[in-house]
């Protein structure tokens, strides 16, 4: 049975999903990919949840796991972020387009559904699905099933960590990869604080998460819920690259996973850019954005060969 999501917080994160459809963008000075690709097609993909639709970025002819292949390409699966109520998947185009430039894989962005219209585990399931999909469909399209990484940013990059908790339950094929930034691993917390006074997000965007998409408080603790509650986290990750800014409220606990993962045998590169906030590599200052989304395309360069 699903929780009521309190009047407050449904018509809240309602609001703030409509107005970020209309007034997310990404600055243009992030754009940082050094080949033009195509523009996105949209793909709809079948899930547990109803279809899912998913903007798809070809990579470059001359990229170069393009070049080195020898006719089917890697997929990589970007999951936005948005507090799980903003559905704005575009906002990652820059990240997208980058990989698809400098790295040479399919690059696919699903639209998932978020609050206040549904609950946890919605998004985990249907992003799960889509990955599952990828895999099981990759040979239609020209791609590899077995080179497949994904990744997200934010509420993006928990779901990354569920997508790869989920494959490891279920005995799937193992991802190749799997990169965090700026993640968030614990859905009980709203008291995380920051040095900096303005952070972006503060206590009332921590408890508008977790009051409207995940309102059922028993449910928080969850491993799908809370992936830093998982005992088994380490054993299902596949190659992991977790970026953490120092200012960012949701900096110290993943710093602290980072560390327990790695202490339980994990293989993970942890990169901290201390003067950065959250959602560094969405916005300026424009250094830093290019230099984490840099690391990104290197780390899948590697992992996907």
């Amino acid at each position: 049975m699903t929780a009521r999501i309190a009047f407050a917080p449904k018509v809240m994160s309602f609001l703030a999903q409509k107005i970020s459809a209309v007034g997310l963008r990404t600055d243009k000075r992030l754009y940082f990919a050094t080949r033009d690709v195509p523009e996105p097609v949209i793909m709809t993909v079948p899930t547990r949840h109803g279809p899912v639709r998913c903007r798809v970025h070809r990579p470059h002819p001359s990229a170069p796991l393009v070049t080195e292949s020898n006719s089917r390409l890697p997929v990589h699966l970007q999951i936005h972020g948005g507090a799980f109520f903003i559905r704005v998947p575009q906002q990652d185009d820059h990240i997208n387009s980058y990989i698809a430039s400098e790295v040479g894989a399919v690059v696919i962005n699903p639209d998932y559904r978020v609050a206040p219209q549904v609950q946890y585990p919605t998004a985990e399931e249907q992003c799960y699905d889509v990955a599952t999909w990828v895999q099981g469909n990759a040979w239609r399209y020209g791609w590899d099933g077995s080179r497949v990484s994904v990744g997200g940013t934010s509420a993006g990059g928990k779901l990354a960590f569920n997508i790869v908790q989920m494959v490891h339950a279920a005995g799937d094929r193992p991802l190749r990869a799997l990169v965090a930034i700026c993640a968030v691993a614990d859905a009980t917390r709203t008291d995380r604080t920051s040095p900096k006074p303005d952070a972006l997000i503060d206590t009332r965007a921590q408890k508008l998460m977790l009051n409207s998409y995940f309102a059922d408080t028993v449910k928080r603790t969850e491993r799908l819920a809370s992936p830093a509650f998982d005992p088994d986290l380490a054993a299902a990750l596949p190659p992991t690259l977790i970026l953490t800014g120092g200012l960012d409220t949701l900096g110290p606990e993943m710093d602290t996973l980072a560390e327990r993962l790695m202490a339980e045998g994990a293989q993970v590169d942890h990169r901290r850019f201390p003067a950065a906030d959250h959602g560094f590599s969405h916005f300026p200052p424009v250094e830093t954005a290019r230099k984490s989304i840099q690391l990104v395309g290197r780390f899948l360069l590697r992992h996907l060969r």
